[in-house]
Formats: C-alpha cells, sequence, structure tokens
C-alpha cells in the first residue's frame, strides 16, 4: 500500500482508521504513519511532496505547519474534507506530469 492508497482507504472509511472525522486525528494519524517508516521510497514519497512542496505553493498565507495551513484556509468549511479535496487536486497534478 502506498500514500495514495492509504489515503484513499482513510477517505472512504475514516472511521476505521480514525475515531472522529477530524483533521487533527487525521494529522496525527499520518505523522505516525509517516515516523513507522511508511513510505513508497525516499525519492518519491507522495505525502511528503503534498505537505512540504504542493501545500506551500498552493497558499500564500502558508504557515509553518500544513495542517494550519488548510485549517485557517477561507476556502475551508470542514477542514477534514477539505483535506480530501486538495489531495485530490493534488494527485492531478502529479498525474499530468
Amino acid at each position: 500500500m502506498n500514500y495514495k492508497e492509504l489515503i484513499a482507504s482513510i477517505r472512504n472509511r475514516p472511521n476505521f482508521f480514525l475515531r472522529n472525522k477530524d483533521i487533527l486525528e487525521l494529522d496525527a494519524f499520518l505523522r505516525g504513519v509517516s515516523y513507522a517508516g511508511f513510505s513508497e521510497s525516499q525519492q518519491d514519497d507522495q505525502f511528503r511532496k503534498f505537505k512540504d512542496e504542493w501545500i506551500p505553493s498552493k497558499f500564500e498565507d502558508y504557515t509553518h505547519d500544513w495542517i494550519e495551513t488548510i485549517i485557517k484556509s477561507k476556502d475551508c468549511e470542514d477542514p477534514f474534507d477539505y483535506f480530501f479535496v486538495l489531495w485530490n487536486e493534488f494527485d492531478l497534478s502529479q498525474s499530468n506530469k
């Protein structure tokens, strides 16, 4: 399983992975997965590209943290759902490369 598959699984069954549909719980889960060494490869870590490269380039008001940036975004009504909107947009941008 790679990040793309994992994030799709979380989107389809959030309560299987998280106690609540909450962006902070999603952040904690994904950080734990990352710390545990889950990665497609060091050169092609899609989640790292998403949070460290794509999110900062997407938002003019980027803060030091990708989660905080999503939560404070003016386009965000529900940060949990907005994460998946952004992930899909990122995934499409990577497919076009």
